[in-house]
């Protein structure tokens, strides 16, 4: 079983961004995985469209809301290795109750394994962006929420833009109790880096980061031997070191600043 979460940088092919096709195609044809975790899918149709043009064995499950930014959650799986139960969309962990003002909902989608007959859960978030103590406190909240959804549960999946823009200081420890409280496999054990960013200076140089994570149950992972993560693109070429615009090439200037990661499972 492999997955993969890809924040694709307010996916649109008119936009200020102008995700290009033809780039993203390439990228996704290396890493598209059994399931798959998208964040800031803005034009669903035009995605909707590219996945079921250029990977005919799988599907595609996308939220209604959006936040206001419009940018909405998406889910792709193997629909010959995976049969889709149900898909809950969740507005209470953005704090209100409108569709597209706010933060991003959680999109919560049940499967049923079709060799193993086993059924799980994945959920995708993409929580609230920032590194003030603010957004801080409010992903920390959104976490706690996130926490009490998942105590009835056992074999499941998360996936996606977790915003942990402090996880290597002390502000992060937020996010690592969450992981220790729900005794979470995390993808951070191997990955370093998933996103670059200027860094708030004006030196020409991008800076790594690490902003998204895969996080699996030991109960899910008890299905197989062993479990492994990397990151890819622009973070894997330049090995989350400190990088120019031109070192970093045409994944972070035509799809995304953020990288694809990836989970195999074996």
């Amino acid at each position: 079983m492999t997955m993969t979460s890809f924040n694709i940088r307010n996916l649109e092919v008119n936009s200020p961004y102008s995700t290009d096709p033809i780039v993203l195609k390439k990228i996704l044809s290396k890493n598209i995985s059994d399931l798959n975790g998208f964040q800031e899918i803005v034009d669903t149709g035009f995605f909707k469209n590219f996945i079921h043009s250029n990977f005919k064995d799988h599907d595609v499950i996308t939220s209604k809301c959006g936040g206001y930014g419009n940018q909405k959650l998406s889910f792709v799986y193997n629909k010959k290795k995976f049969q889709h139960i149900r898909t809950e969309e969740d507005l209470a962990i953005t704090g209100k109750n409108s569709c597209n003002s706010g933060v991003r909902p959680l999109l919560k989608i049940n499967l049923k394994d079709l060799t193993s007959k086993k059924k799980f859960w994945v959920y995708l978030v993409h929580l609230k962006a920032g590194s003030n103590s603010k957004d801080i406190q409010f992903r920390d909240t959104q976490l706690k929420y996130l926490k009490s959804q998942l105590s009835s549960k056992n074999a499941y999946v998360i996936m996606g833009d977790f915003n942990t823009t402090q996880y290597f200081h002390s502000e992060g420890n937020y996010f690592h109790k969450f992981i220790r409280d729900a005794k979470l496999i995390a993808s951070s054990s191997e990955i370093d880096c998933s996103s670059y960013w200027w860094g708030g200076i004006n030196d020409g140089l991008y800076y790594p980061s690490l902003l998204d994570h895969i996080l699996v149950t030991k109960e899910l992972v008890g299905n197989f031997n062993r479990i492994d993560f990397t990151n890819t693109e622009h973070c894997a070429q330049n090995t989350c070191q400190i990088a120019s615009l031109q070192e970093l090439g045409q994944s972070y200037n035509s799809v995304s600043d953020h990288c694809p990661i990836r989970a195999e499972l074996r």
